[in-house]
């Protein structure tokens, strides 16, 4: 859901009243946000208990799923601290007490859907991301607005990629509540999080509920069940009496493009299946997550020059074996942009009605009106709607050259349309058909 207003944020980029950019007014935005919302930026000793579960935070799935566990932490200060991870096979128990660290773990996998709400308490955004650079902008803000009146989402946007590849970390944004300078999601390549339910807590005001995302965007949600002062007598939890062998901690590193492409040992031979529509020839990035033998463990989607062929390539990721990587002498996890090129060819296409055949399938459809003054006199503004078999409305796309920007209200209206399902051979298949938006 956080990527979909990511993209709708981008859709209204050109209609921003433009914040100020500038390293001095992002770093002063961000570290206003991080005093105000996060509870280790400047913030008093607490305890903490984050369940997790699969789903959203107002609809989890039952505990004991894959995607389930709990972080608890005990947080003195940004140098002493205690963390315990646990889900179904991996736990975590590290402890921060000042130059002496102790970590033990079980399980031989440290997934990242757990990690991202261990950074939630720890490093909640990456700001050695968003700091000082060419690529950095400060957008939106309390007095920035459409056209029509939406009110936008103030966001520190960086991109500063090589033709648009993920090759380094160069690429996210944090984005902050409407109206209130506590941050609301954080997107990057390897770790997204949204916060929602804020309660004061020391001075500040605290999300109780967070959501990350796992393989092809299903949502993991994690509620905040306790969250109180650091006691004394868990105080004394942060002990380390002798710090740990550096073999014990379990890392992980980020490796590029170039890099990864050096150290493949085994590559799968993939043949692509065919596709309903869109580009035959092309490439793909699959979020990779390897184990310290290199082997991929966790993919998730990224971007491709074909959706239709993420969810297979992700599932073809888990074939890859790289060798290890060493850090120090020790075998470390690795993340990774993993490129892939496919190769298709079009069968069964999806069925593309003209708007005259979309009207009989139209259940209840009744867009916004078109801002007057817009177009001009008997133009017709067409909407591309994606349906699928149950006829629910998955997805709207504006077609032809008309001021869309301008008339968001109205295309997107065409969200809650209903429509009736579209028989092939007496089978109901996901479909496309144009709605002519109304005018004045």
């Amino acid at each position: 859901m956080m990527r979909q207003v990511a993209v709708l944020a981008m859709v209204m980029a050109p209609l921003m009243v433009w914040g100020q950019t500038g390293a001095g007014n992002v770093d002063d935005t961000l570290r206003d946000a991080l005093r105000s919302s996060t509870l280790t930026y400047e913030g008093k000793p607490f305890h903490a208990v984050l369940e997790i579960a699969p789903g959203t935070s107002d609809r989890l799935e039952p505990a004991g799923a894959a995607y389930s566990g709990q972080v608890e932490v005990w947080w003195a200060s940004a140098t002493r601290y205690r963390i315990a991870a646990s889900s179904p096979d991996f736990t975590l128990d590290k402890t921060v007490d000042g130059t002496k660290v102790a970590e033990s773990h079980t399980g031989t996998f440290y997934p990242q859907w757990l990690e991202t709400f261990v950074r939630v308490f720890i490093d909640p955004v990456p700001t050695n991301l968003f700091t000082a650079s060419s690529g950095v902008t400060l957008t939106g803000g309390p007095q920035s607005r459409t056209a029509e009146g939406f009110v936008l989402q103030q966001c520190i946007n960086r991109d500063d990629r090589t033709n648009g590849i993920t090759d380094q970390l160069t690429w996210g944004r944090v984005c902050f509540v409407t109206g209130e300078p506590w941050v609301d999601f954080v997107q990057t390549f390897n770790y997204f999080v949204s916060m929602k339910n804020f309660q004061p807590f020391g001075g500040k005001q605290i999300a109780r509920d967070y959501e990350t995302s796992v393989r092809s965007y299903s949502p993991v949600a994690g509620h905040l069940s306790l969250l109180e002062p650091l006691n004394q007598a868990d105080e004394a939890k942060i002990t380390v009496a002798a710090a740990g062998a550096a073999q014990d901690v379990l890392e992980t590193k980020f490796v590029s493009t170039v890099e990864e492409e050096s150290m493949v040992e085994k590559a799968p031979k993939i043949v692509w299946p065919p596709v309903r529509e869109g580009k035959t020839d092309g490439y793909m990035i699959v979020y990779a997550r390897t184990d310290v033998t290199g082997q991929v463990r966790e993919t998730a989607k990224h971007n491709s020059d074909n959706p239709g062929l993420e969810h297979f390539g992700m599932e073809q990721a888990l074939g890859y074996k790289f060798k290890p990587l060493l850090v120090d002498g020790h075998p470390v996890q690795m993340e990774m942009p993993l490129v892939l090129h496919f190769t298709s060819q079009i069968s069964n296409p999806i069925p593309i009605l003209t708007v005259e055949e979309m009207k009989p399938q139209i259940v209840s459809c009744k867009p916004e009106l078109v801002p007057a003054g817009l177009l001009e006199k008997g133009a017709r503004p067409v909407v591309r709607v994606s349906v699928d078999e149950m006829g629910k409305t998955v997805g709207v796309q504006p077609i032809g050259n008309a001021p869309w920007g301008k008339m968001i209200r109205a295309w997107s209206s065409l969200d809650q349309c209903k429509f009736k399902p579209y028989l092939v051979d007496g089978k109901a298949t996901y479909y496309k058909g144009d709605v002519e938006l109304r005018v004045p």
